[in-house]
């Protein structure tokens, strides 16, 4: 009998725990999700605020790889009708999550499946007899013969200048969830510096300039991502992506031929050229604007080969070894930070009404000096420009989750000097450790170190039906 562990309870959780009721079997004794938040409460589909929107349209938001459109049929199914390019606010996928996980365990219980949560957060797993023990952080353990570990993304970056200031009154370590860095800033108008360009960015921005304050969103660059109106599969095959496979890492020509195969991937859905249909203005906010303007005259045709990008992009990193794969991005980081970050046109649209309105200021972020006081904090640029704010948000994105693994198993919170990171993850998603195949598995955002761009939820939900077959199957 199988008594699995998921550790994690968002949707790369609940994707596992749906197909391991869907594909496990008859040997499946019990399933138990670890994780601190109920399931599907978590801070990304978990937080209520109708303005946090998903970045991706709703046509590939579904869990069931075997139905891709149950998203949006269940949004038909309560009363709130999208078509599939259409952009929902995140919580509808947490409520999706949890009404998934709810219709799940039902059956699963009524055939004498163990279905439990268990409040906690996993440090470590250890090998014990036929199976695995994991202790969690408060000191408690539990046992199990299968684990599978969907852990979301890891904690918030720390944005240069601020790491001896992280425990300023004034400061925010994040934007979720919401409620937190609302009630962090408060209701007085205040000055407001958020750093980042991203999309936790944007989404700070957007709810503290909604709130009635000014906001000065700054990065490196002070440019915006790409805007886009949906991204969908694309309409027609795409020839030219499938050769990015057989790519070489080293091969001098590697950025020039990828290049051109997006290039022809695009004159497959539209004549117009890509050059005309993005803008080419180094001012942030006239870029912005531009290219606001071209989503809404349905001209931005990049999108509609952007998901078919990524999965010849990810297809081609898949069991590259890490240093390698990073060193062959390093040189076009921020082109693909620009497109897989890309802007829906909902947020882009809020955030030139907010700019229009004098409530948002776009600026680089290049500090020499950052001082606190009780009022706030003291941005000196590298240009000689002071900036005095009464807020700071970090908003600069996430560390990818890290695993470390040593003699006594993998370490998932505060590792010991004695592990080592975790940079190889078989294609079966299994681990090996030791040279031998553990029946630990790693879906979602920590399985990045096998492929790339793991974050859509069709990929988690693909992953977690492949990883339930296996152990399924005897595994």
């Amino acid at each position: 009998m199988r008594d699995i562990a998921i550790v994690g309870a968002g949707v790369a959780g609940i994707s596992a725990f749906v197909q391991l009721v869907r594909e496990a079997g008859a040997g499946l004794s019990s399933v138990t999700l670890i994780d601190p938040n109920a399931p599907g409460t978590g801070p990304v589909f978990g937080d209520p605020d109708p303005d946090l929107l998903c970045n991706t349209s709703a046509g590939i938001c579904s869990l069931l790889p075997e139905a891709p459109s149950d998203f949006v049929g269940f949004c038909a199914e309560h009363a709130r009708p999208v078509g599939d390019a259409d952009l929902v606010p995140r919580s509808w996928i947490g409520e999706y999550a949890r009404v998934l996980f709810r219709d799940h365990s039902a059956p699963a219980r009524a055939r004498g499946v163990g279905v439990a949560h268990e409040p906690g957060r996993v440090h470590r797993v250890t090998r014990t007899g036929g199976g695995y023990r994991l202790r969690l952080g408060d000191g408690r353990e539990r046992t199990f013969s299968h684990v599978i570990v969907a852990v979301g993304l890891g904690g918030p970056v720390v944005p240069d200048g601020f790491a001896a200031l992280t425990s300023h009154p004034r400061w925010t370590p994040s934007p979720y969830p919401s409620a937190r860095l609302r009630r962090r800033v408060g209701d007085a108008p205040s000055r407001v510096l958020v750093v980042g360009g991203g999309l936790s960015a944007v989404d700070a921005a957007l709810l503290l300039c909604r709130d009635g304050h000014h906001v000065t969103l700054a990065s490196r660059s002070g440019l915006l991502p790409a805007v886009r109106a949906r991204i969908l599969p694309s309409p027609r095959p795409l020839p030219s992506l499938e050769g990015i496979v057989g790519l070489e890492p080293d091969d001098p020509l590697l950025h020039h031929k990828v290049g051109r195969a997006v290039v022809e991937a695009v004159r497959v859905v539209s004549p117009l050229p890509l050059r005309r249909q993005l803008s080419r203005s180094t001012d942030p906010v006239r870029r912005l604007r531009e290219e606001t303007a071209l989503a809404e005259a349905g001209l931005c045709h990049w999108q509609d080969v952007l998901l078919s990008v990524f999965h010849a992009a990810s297809a081609w990193s898949e069991g590259l070894p890490l240093p390698d794969r990073e060193a062959a991005l390093a040189p076009v980081r921020p082109v693909i930070w620009r497109y897989v970050t890309s802007l829906a046109l909902p947020n882009a649209r809020k955030l030139l009404a907010h700019i229009d309105a004098g409530k948002l200021t776009l600026d680089t972020y290049d500090p020499a000096r950052v001082r606190a006081h009780d009022g706030g904090f003291e941005v000196a640029s590298r240009d000689g420009r002071v900036r005095v704010h009464d807020h700071v948000v970090a908003a600069a994105g996430f560390h990818m989750p890290a695993l470390h693994h040593d003699a006594d198993g993998v370490h998932l919170v505060d590792p010991p000097p004695s592990a080592v990171p975790l940079t190889a993850i078989d294609g079966d998603l299994r681990l090996h450790l030791d040279g031998r195949p553990e029946r630990i598995w790693v879906i979602g955002p920590a399985s990045h170190v096998r492929r790339s761009f793991v974050n859509f939820l069709t990929s988690v939900a693909v992953q977690a039906r492949a990883v339930a077959r296996q152990i399924g199957e005897g595994s």
